[in-house]
């Protein structure tokens, strides 16, 4: 089975750190010695019984011990154990003790071979496909943690549920921390539930959890863990958290086999059916689309409810998420995905311009709406009858092009049952026609802007097609991302201008996310002079951001002023961006806060400046590359929880230190901080340029 699983999934980033280290033999994973340690654990929880031994019937569950293979995780420094040989463990006693239970168990591998050896991002990717795939209750991926002190013994239990999910991956994640720290980890200095945002979380369709139930650095729990006694109490522990969780009897969505399409311009609705987990807590139950709620009525029927939505939806494809409790507090979180696709009922075309001169390419826009008065779906199919010509709709608009010379004297339009007869305008020469292009691979430009001296006469619409008034010259165009240039339109003919990109189009369409660290009260490193890295963050992301801008690229910023902000906070801002890349800025930050590493994975204190990027993300390597090189600093290993916790590619860029800088040392002035910027601004030119040449 697992062999066709490989062959079925591809695709994945990493997990959870610690950087991934290989040993040229590996210790055993149960010491030959039995150490007396237990005593420093609590008594294993007593075996399950009464609703608890039952709950697991029939439950299915998706066990992924992380790391294996070329992948081998945290090497514990006192006894040489590999988490990933200690994830195996504990998840086939699990699997074991499961199936004893009456519970389906799907595991991401059973032995030392990953689903892609290869590359880490793509097996992290491949185990969420999988665990898709299988459509399980539930998905639990066990690790084991280290610090990146050198010689800690940090002994805390950390448990992540899947960043978003505040009703299903919340409940399990209360269910399992609390088992665990009665169970095995009572003695745990801090006890963490927390948002994550790893990949195979984020990718997880299932409520889902990543477990860091210790500390491999910390060598008491080194040694009971690579012991029998202690990988059957942690799976012990896991079992009985899930027993838990599931007594509550999570309410199970039925799921439709395909979108719901809704053809009627009245009230709207739609069902949300349950197999089990009933009664629903209807007080409880809410339904959102785009992060807000819904004006919707809401009917109770035996098996879950129904929806009516007000009014006619527009045409196109809708997600609305349906969040709500059973009566015994188990959360459910649904995803419903409505397709709204109504026919046309209207039809009215515009000529552009007007009055066609010789030489023009004239526009005919083609205006569909529905019954419901709105525009129809995109990808609407509008035609030209008896000319086999079609287009199809954007925004309930298709455009229709001809040359004076070539047009009929008549035609009709038709879409759906709608239909209009047009007889173009000829004549007068009132306007010239020019279509603007880019100059280095031929595509029509968009919203392309003409100005003719200080007046805007056109604006190139999608097709980069631009009617302009004859005489009004001369013509500039101009267009974020690229040069200024000069229109030369004939009294008679077309005309064709091309753009040229700047830095040839590498910045266009991307999304970079720009992260100003710190904050409000949170102002991070004070120079001697009261100077705020706070603000020299902001003013160099903004910086930043203009000259991305200026260069075709999309940017968001987490703050745009002097306001607080939490690390789960920018995280839950950049994600809905879907980023490219995501830079953080913060000068003199605290090692504690930037986390970068050593080549062992202790963190460094010897940086004043560098740039972080994440141990394993080649990208984001790249990336730190290019940038520290023009800043003139290190590259280095992080683990700041921004560059962590990021689905893109992500850098933390600290270009100087605060805490050293001396009385008397030259002020961060605004040239200073705009040479920073732009620096930054070469080595993202730089790193997008050598994608660009790869593909």
């Amino acid at each position: 089975m697992r062999k066709a699983w490989v062959l079925i999934l591809g695709a994945f980033l990493f997990a959870s750190f610690p950087a991934c280290r290989h040993e040229a033999t590996k210790p055993p994973i149960i010491p030959e010695e039995s150490p007396s340690i237990r005593a420093s654990h609590p008594a294993p929880l007593p075996p399950l019984s009464g609703e608890l031994a039952v709950a697991l019937t029939g439950r299915t569950v998706f066990i992924d011990p992380g790391h294996g293979g070329p992948f081998t995780g945290m090497v514990a420094p006192s006894n040489g154990v590999h988490e990933a040989d200690v994830n195996l463990s504990v998840a086939l006693k699990l699997r074991a003790l499961l199936e004893t239970h009456g519970a389906v168990v799907m595991m991401s591998r059973v032995d030392d071979e990953v689903l892609v050896p290869d590359n880490l991002s793509q097996d992290l990717a491949a185990r969420a496909a999988m665990s898709n795939a299988a459509k399980p209750d539930v998905f639990i991926s066990i690790h084991h943690n280290a610090d990146v002190e050198a010689g800690s013994q940090k002994d805390d239990l950390e448990v992540y549920y899947k960043r978003g999910d505040d009703v299903g991956s919340l409940d399990l994640g209360r269910a399992l921390i609390s088992a665990l720290g009665r169970g095995i980890r009572f003695s745990a200095e801090r006890k963490h539930l927390l948002p994550g945002n790893y990949k195979v979380l984020r990718l997880n369709d299932a409520p889902s959890l990543l477990l860091e139930t210790a500390y491999l650095t910390n060598n008491r729990d080194a040694t009971y863990l690579a012991t029998d006694d202690g990988a059957e109490d942690e799976a012990n522990s896991i079992l009985i958290g899930l027993a838990m969780y599931f007594a509550l009897d999570p309410p199970k969505f039925i799921e439709e086999n395909e979108a719901s399409v809704i053809n009627s311009s009245q009230a709207q609705g739609f069902n949300t059916r349950f197999s089990r987990g009933l009664p629903i807590d209807l007080d409880t139950v809410s339904i959102r689309r785009d992060g807000k709620t819904v004006d919707a009525a809401m009917i109770a029927s035996d098996d879950g409810f129904e929806w009516i939505l007000p009014g006619p939806l527009p045409n196109g494809v809708f997600t609305y998420n349906i969040i709500g409790r059973n009566i015994h507090g188990a959360g459910f979180h649904v995803r419903r995905t409505l397709h709204v696709d109504r026919a046309a009922e209207t039809l009215s075309v515009i000529q552009r311009p007007a009055v066609a001169a010789p030489g023009n390419r004239v526009l005919f826009e083609v205006r569909v709406l529905d019954a419901a008065g709105l525009p129809v779906a995109d990808g609407t199919v509008v035609t030209i009858h008896g000319r086999d010509e079609t287009m199809a709709t954007v925004d309930g608009i298709a455009h229709f092009y001809f040359g004076v010379d070539d047009m009929p004297k008549s035609f009709s339009i038709i879409c759906d049952s709608a239909s209009e007869d047009v007889t173009p305008s000829l004549g007068g020469q009132k306007y010239r026609t020019a279509v603007i292009t880019n100059a280095v691979n031929g595509e029509s430009v968009a919203g392309a802007i003409v100005w003719a001296g200080e007046h805007l006469v056109g604006v190139a619409n999608a097709e980069g097609w631009v009617a302009l008034p004859e005489g009004a010259g001369p013509y500039r165009v101009m267009r974020r991302g690229y040069d200024e240039s000069a229109l030369n339109v004939s009294s008679t003919a077309h005309a064709t201008a091309s753009l040229i990109p700047r830095h040839g189009g590498v910045l266009h369409g991307r999304r970079i996310a720009i992260d100003p660290a710190h904050g409000g009260r949170v102002p991070g490193a004070v120079a001697p002079d009261g100077s705020r890295a706070s603000d020299l963050n902001l003013e160099v992301a903004q910086r930043l951001a203009q000259l991305i801008e200026h260069s075709g690229a999309d940017v968001m910023i987490t703050r745009t002023g002097d306001n607080e902000i939490s690390d789960l906070q920018r995280i839950n801002a950049t994600e809905p961006f879907a980023a490219d890349l995501l830079l953080t800025i913060s000068f003199g930050a605290p090692v504690e806060h930037t986390r970068p590493l050593n080549p062992v994975g202790h963190l460094r204190r010897d940086l004043t400046s560098f740039v972080g990027h994440y141990p394993e993300s080649v990208s984001g390597i790249r990336v730190a590359s290019a940038i520290a090189e023009e800043l003139g600093v290190q590259k280095t290993a992080c683990v700041s929880y921004l560059v962590q916790q990021s689905q893109s590619a992500a850098v933390h860029v600290q270009p100087a230190s605060l805490d050293m800088r001396l009385p008397g040392d030259a002020p961060f002035d605004a040239n200073a901080l705009r040479g920073i910027a732009e620096s930054i601004y070469r080595g993202l030119v730089t790193y997008f340029t050598e994608l660009g040449l790869e593909h």
